[in-house]
This record gives structure tokens, C-alpha cells and sequence, in this order.
């Protein structure tokens, strides 16, 4: 086969391979039954690999009350303006990145988040090359007495 297609063919496959790797691992494991009584969700999240697609995403809880996504982007791609319909804390697990709100731009990195409110555009630039997200959507439940606003940034 020629070299120019086995090439394509192995880096196809070891970015397949550790997509799979990264699902597996990042799957929240169904909590023990003395857990589940407890109220208790320990999740653990490996460090991705550097090769992968440019931006992907893995919801890694999905609970009543909270949802946690892990976003990886890669190459420095950025996340471009959104909003999250819900308030969202946002921590860098790996790497480091710039959120932008409203002209002011916020550094994180590893031990550093910042909380957002509901419906605030903002955007996400990794510092360099690859960072990873957790990105906590807060989702109000029956019944949540919790306060409004929070700080927007946390050092």
C-alpha cells in the first residue's frame, strides 16, 4: 500500500482509538448503591490526548440540579460567542485559556474559575494549543431557594 495512504489510515485510526479512549474514561460510572443513598458523584477525568479534532465535547454528569460538559479544543481553536441558558461555572482542567465577557478578558488556568449568569455571551481562546474545560450548567430545580447573581470571578 502506498505511503501516502497507510499515513492517513494510522492517524485515522489512533484519533478513533483515543476518541473511544476518552468516552470510556470520561463516562460518569453508575454511583454504588451506598453512594446513591449518600447523595455522593464522584467523577475523575483523564488528561486528553493531544491528537483529536479541533473542538469536542463529552457531557461527564448529567444529574437533577447540575450538568458537567468537558470541552477540549485543540490547535487553539477557539469557542466562539454563546450563551448558556442557565448560570455556568467554567474551570480550566488542563491547559489554560482567556474568556472574554463584555471587553474584559479573564485568565484561566489550573485551580482558577469563574462563574457566569444566565444568558451572558462570552467566548472561550485557548492560551496554547490545547485546553480542556468543565463547564458546570447550574439547572434550577422544584423548589431551589438559591441566591441570583454570583461574582463573575473567582481567583
Amino acid at each position: 500500500m502506498p505511503v501516502n495512504l497507510v499515513v492517513p489510515l494510522v492517524v485515522g485510526a489512533v484519533v478513533t482509538a483515543a476518541a473511544a479512549a476518552i468516552d470510556a474514561a470520561s463516562a460518569a460510572p453508575a454511583p454504588t448503591p451506598a453512594e446513591a443513598a449518600a447523595g455522593l458523584h464522584t467523577v475523575t477525568f483523564p488528561a486528553p490526548p493531544n491528537l483529536g479534532p479541533d473542538m469536542e465535547h463529552h457531557v461527564v454528569l448529567d444529574i437533577p440540579g447540575l450538568k458537567i460538559v468537558a470541552i477540549t479544543l485543540r490547535s487553539a481553536t477557539p469557542l466562539p460567542e454563546h450563551r448558556a441558558p442557565t448560570q455556568i461555572t467554567l474551570q480550566a482542567i488542563h491547559g489554560t485559556a482567556r474568556v472574554i465577557v463584555a471587553g474584559i478578558t479573564t485568565t484561566l488556568s489550573e485551580g482558577r474559575f469563574v462563574v457566569l449568569d444566565a444568558n451572558v455571551p462570552h467566548t472561550v481562546q485557548p492560551e496554547h494549543g490545547m485546553v480542556t474545560l468543565l463547564v458546570h450548567n447550574h439547572k434550577r430545580t422544584t423548589g431551589d431557594k438559591s441566591p441570583g447573581p454570583v461574582p463573575t470571578a473567582i481567583a
